[in-house]
């Protein structure tokens, strides 16, 4: 194929693309989820909704492995898939990851919140 041919072909199929990497990062999360319990991991929270949870390292190091082994979620997911679910890492809402990243831990571990 010739030069003009690629050019049309990638604008003609960026939607397609991005559909199926969409897919992707859905289905890897998805797994990630359902194999780390499917709700927050903080004793007292009560959060299940998919969309509000977070992977976390449970004994921090997030930023050294980003550094090591890639940015994106969709990398630690396939990481943490490739590895078997590894006991390292859990799954938080957002407000308990935040609170853990700021103070070490969730001041509202072991409370309903």
């Amino acid at each position: 194929m010739n030069r003009q041919h690629w050019a049309s072909y990638g604008p003609a199929h960026q939607q397609e693309r991005r559909d199926r990497q969409s897919a992707e990062r859905k289905r890897l999360r998805a797994q990630v989820i359902e194999a780390y319990g499917g709700r927050c991991n903080c004793p007292g929270c009560h959060v299940v909704h998919e969309v509000l949870l977070t992977v976390d390292h449970v004994n921090g190091g997030g930023e050294e492995y980003r550094r090591q082994y890639g940015k994106g979620t969709p990398s630690i997911h396939r990481w943490i898939i490739r590895h078997g679910f590894p006991d390292d890492f859990q799954l938080l809402c957002g407000s308990c990851n935040l609170a853990k990243a700021d103070k070490d831990k969730c001041p509202l571990a072991g409370q309903e919140h």
